[in-house]
């Protein structure tokens, strides 16, 4: 199934180019033009990514409705991802936006190649056994992150300085290799699972194979059997 991806915007020409340049990505594109329309759309159908402009007509916010958006789509799904379109670069709209559960945040003017990169981020969190869990997670420490942030004004003025952005990315990088590790934990585990079915499925067909008479055979199956099934 192709990742979808629902892109809002109340500008048409960007709402376009974006589109555009994510239908080319290979992803299955939607957009909407203000908060109340991506809602709806949100409301009838699941996206995997959300990419929407913060500042624009919003349902609760009149100036800024991506706030509106984001908040729905974390509450009708936990597990998407959720990209926040930013007029300017500032810890202060990190803060914001994550604090209510956006995954990222992306200042204009728009990139679109550091776009798709931080959509192929989203999607690899939600490559795993539980995406709900561990996105939530992840923006769980952004948010506490961002709050000592806010405590500690020095730290905020350093870090909202343009020269100190990529302090942003390298603390970025590391969480992502925290949670590729757990990932590739996940994965292990499902093999495991994997295995474990094919064991009780070998040993149920071998036990309709057995002899009637063979009940200490029989009894050594059941008791694999049961294993397998407690360790599922």
């Amino acid at each position: 199934m192709k990742t979808r991806v629902l892109v809002v915007d109340d500008e048409e020409m960007l709402r376009n180019m974006i589109s555009d340049w994510l239908t080319k990505d290979g992803y299955e594109v939607q957009v909407a033009e203000n908060a109340a329309t991506a809602i709806a759309l949100l409301r009838d159908e699941s996206y995997h990514v959300v990419v929407t402009d913060k500042n624009m007509p919003g349902t609760q916010h009149e100036t800024e409705g991506g706030f509106d958006v984001l908040r729905f789509a974390k509450a009708s799904n936990p597990a998407c991802g959720v990209l926040m379109m930013t007029g300017y670069a500032s810890v202060d709209s990190a803060i914001e936006a994550m604090r209510l559960g956006a995954f990222d945040y992306i200042s204009k003017p728009l990139k679109l190649s550091e776009l798709s990169e931080k959509i192929a981020r989203i999607i690899s969190y939600q490559r795993v056994l539980d995406p709900d869990d561990t996105l939530s997670a992840y923006e769980h420490f952004w948010r506490e992150y961002l709050a000592a942030i806010e405590e500690h004004p020095d730290v905020k003025a350093c870090l909202s300085q343009e020269k100190n952005a990529p302090l942003f990315k390298i603390l970025q990088k590391n969480l992502d290799l925290l949670f590729a590790e757990r990932k590739a934990r996940g994965n292990l585990l499902l093999e495991q699972r994997e295995a474990m079915s094919k064991i009780a499925s070998f040993a149920y067909q071998l036990r309709e194979l057995l002899p009637i008479d063979a009940s200490e055979k029989s009894d050594l199956l059941d008791a694999l059997i049961a294993e397998t099934d407690r360790r599922l």
